[in-house]
Parts: structure tokens; C-alpha cells; sequence
């Protein structure tokens, strides 16, 4: 069972382009059941980065995880709860400045790591064909006029790993009817 490279992220509430680093691809292409199994909720962690001005609301911040094995698929949404916010900076590219950004670190919350740890305990006795992680991001406040969002999301399943990154500057089209 290998990680499908093009289900590694979703975002829920708005519709746009995003950029999976290759680097990504292969530091998950052996993740599989097993590997989540053995994963403690504790201490995995997301952090969601956007320019200033935007502010990413945790309550509609959820981390997903679905499942396939044959026809059966399961889905499994864990609630986030944020631990730390912060400025930082993200390369801007080759010839460009680097950006600020505000990072929003965010943790699974006590009933999630509880709900995660059912998940691994019913994947002991299953063997999944796909694994797909997937965040969606919720916005509590936007700048005046924005009309797209560039957002950066990595994921650390190990504080040994480090973080991931699974989504690398994407942008997005608001939908102003749905900023939540």
C-alpha cells in the first residue's frame, strides 16, 4: 500500500492550485497502514502558514485521513486545537524576497487523539490500499479586498521526522460566502 501522492491534500472550503513538494512524495511514498498504527496522536502537529492578515480559525481546522481497502472507504475527520501562533518567513523564491507569514501550529485536540487511536486500532485488523491525509483550513478573517489566499501546510506525524510539507505556497480563490 503506498500514500496516493495526488490525494495528499485537500482544501475544503475554497477551490485552487497547489503545489505537493516532490520532496514530500518521497519521504511518504512508504507510508501505510502500519506506519499509522504505530503513530502516537499526542504529539502529531499541523501548521498552517498565510500572509498577515489572515487568520486561520482552528475550530473550522480539521485534519482528515481517508481509507480505502477494495470498495470500502472510511473517512476519519480529527479536530485541531491551536497551540502556538507566531510570525515567520517563507522563501519567496529564487529571485524573490522572502514572504511573512503568520503560523498557525495546531494539535489534535483530547477527543481526537482518542478518535485517532480507534482509527489505528481498527487498521491492526484491516489493510488499506489508500491512505489519503488531508487538511482543510478554516478562515476567521480575511484582509479587506482579498480575493486569494496563499497558504503553506506541513504536517509532522513524528517529532523525529520533523515537519512535512504538504502544501508549498498554493493559492487559493476566496469564496466570501463561506470565510468561516
Amino acid at each position: 500500500m503506498k500514500l496516493a501522492p495526488a490525494a495528499l491534500v485537500g482544501l475544503v472550503f475554497l477551490a485552487g492550485c497547489t503545489a505537493v513538494p516532490v520532496a514530500t512524495l518521497v519521504r511518504l511514498g512508504g507510508f501505510d497502514e502500519k506506519r499509522l498504527a504505530t503513530l502516537d496522536p499526542a504529539v502529531m502537529r499541523v501548521r498552517v502558514a498565510a500572509p498577515p492578515g489572515f487568520v486561520i480559525d482552528p475550530g473550522h481546522t480539521r485534519l482528515a485521513v481517508r481509507l480505502r481497502s477494495g470498495e470500502d472507504k472510511r473517512t476519519e475527520e480529527f479536530e485541531l486545537a491551536a497551540t502556538l501562533r507566531q510570525d515567520g518567513r517563507r522563501p519567496g523564491g529564487p529571485f524573490a524576497p522572502d514572504i511573512p507569514v503568520e503560523e498557525t501550529t495546531l494539535r489534535l485536540s483530547p477527543a481526537s487523539q482518542n478518535a485517532f487511536r480507534r482509527l489505528q486500532a481498527f487498521l491492526l485488523g484491516h489493510a488499506a490500499d489508500q491512505i489519503d491525509l488531508e487538511v482543510n483550513v478554516g478562515l476567521e478573517k480575511a484582509p479587506p479586498g482579498a480575493t486569494q489566499l496563499t497558504v503553506w501546510i506541513d504536517v509532522m506525524l513524528s517529532p523525529g521526522e520533523g515537519y512535512v510539507p504538504l502544501v508549498d505556497g498554493g493559492r487559493i480563490e476566496l469564496n466570501k460566502t463561506k470565510v468561516y
